[in-house]
């Protein structure tokens, strides 16, 4: 009997520590939920997308959009719905229904149920920064340093342009915190990325570069800038930093609404 004890005295606390390690893993692979502000770090680089008061220089304008050091104070952003727009309500096309009814169908073909409802794997997305309320957007123009496609943020993109559709990399249903997803242009069909081979320095953005050490954020345009065995430059890790569940009560903690609420 005593040893019976003994024994289970010594496996409560191993039972204790695989309880926590499963909450805390649940806790880290929360799903992403439309009206969320979140943090996306670059996976292979641990940059963190960014935009700021800048512009290109590019006929395509719109304000900056680059991935910043992880040291640096990180850009929030609002996950929200693509604007979405069904047949108008005299097109001869639609023959029954109205185009409320239609927009909600183009809704929830585009994988949108609502404010708080999880995102979908292969979700259309609009990523919406936190401050300057600008959208990320996709242009044809080239890149600042690369040959690839250009990305900024503008208050009003344009068709598809500021339309991302999230591919899961793995199994799962929806779009969770701390998995690498890809983020598709709709526009361009083709994935946001970054790379360290393309860096914002003084030789390239000036003695007084509000940027350095930044890495340009662009769509790719044919293979991947910067391929190596390493992991992909196109992959993007969600950090949770307000969450909204479907009845849209906070999933984070009270700390993290009032850090959202002091950068609004």
């Amino acid at each position: 009997m005593g040893a019976s004890l003994h024994f289970f005295s010594l496996l409560l606390p191993a039972v204790s520590w695989l309880q926590s390690a499963a909450a805390a893993q649940q806790q880290q692979h929360q799903p992403v939920t439309f009206g969320s502000a979140i943090v996306l770090e670059h996976e292979a680089t641990r940059h963190k997308l960014y935009s700021g008061k800048i512009s290109w220089s590019s006929a395509s304008a719109g304000q900056a959009v680059t991935a910043q050091p992880s040291s640096d104070s990180p850009s929030f952003w609002l996950v929200r719905p693509p604007p979405l727009r069904g047949p108008e309500p005299f097109d001869p096309q639609q023959q029954k229904g109205t185009a409320a009814a239609a927009a909600a169908a183009a809704a929830a073909a585009a994988g949108y149920a609502g404010a708080g409802a999880a995102v979908p794997c292969g979700a259309a997305v609009a990523l919406q920064h936190v401050g300057s309320w600008a959208t990320l957007r996709a242009a044809q123009t080239e890149a600042p340093l690369s040959p690839n496609y250009e990305v900024a943020a503008a208050p009003k993109p344009e068709g598809l342009s500021g339309v991302f559709v999230v591919e899961c990399t793995d199994t799962a249903d929806f779009w969770r915190t701390a998995q690498p997803v890809k983020l598709k242009s709709k526009l361009l069909n083709s994935n946001l990325q970054a790379s360290a081979q393309h860096m914002f320095n003084y030789s390239n953005c000036g003695r007084a570069c509000p940027i350095a050490q930044h890495l340009e954020v662009s769509v790719l345009k044919g293979r991947p800038s910067g391929w190596s065995w390493g992991k992909d430059p196109d992959l993007w890790v969600a950090q949770p930093h307000l969450l909204f569940a479907a009845e849209g009560a906070a999933a984070a903690a009270a700390a993290a609404a009032e850090d959202f609420r002091d950068e609004l």
